[in-house]
């Protein structure tokens, strides 16, 4: 779950930065508030003990429209940590940082 999270922000951060995608995609406040939700999951995730080592792997034969924008965008084999990186949530990295290694703590 924390991958594909990671991934879903990942994309998303990405679009925004095609020229003229940016511009459009910070006023559809749906969006913005899924994005805000996967994000908090991810979070949750992470304080749950999630593995952010973890790689997105998407089998070759696998189609569909996020997968295959997954593939163009690079996300292919990339753990939740890049991942994260790439979508840029300081608060989402430095929480993957603060838990590295301490397994689920929050019971």
């Amino acid at each position: 779950a924390l991958v594909m999270a990671c991934a879903s922000l990942a994309m998303n951060a990405t679009i925004r930065k095609i020229p003229g995608m940016g511009s459009m995609m910070q006023f559809d406040d749906n969006l913005n508030s899924c994005m805000e939700g996967v994000l908090e999951c991810a979070l949750q995730l992470v304080r749950l003990g999630a593995d952010c080592k973890l790689k997105l792997n998407i089998p070759g034969t696998s189609g569909g429209m996020a997968l295959n924008i997954w593939r163009q965008f690079g996300l292919n084999g990339k753990s939740a940590k890049q991942l994260a990186m790439m979508a840029g949530y300081q608060e989402l990295i430095d929480t993957m940082k603060a838990f590295e290694g301490k397994g689920a703590l929050i019971r």
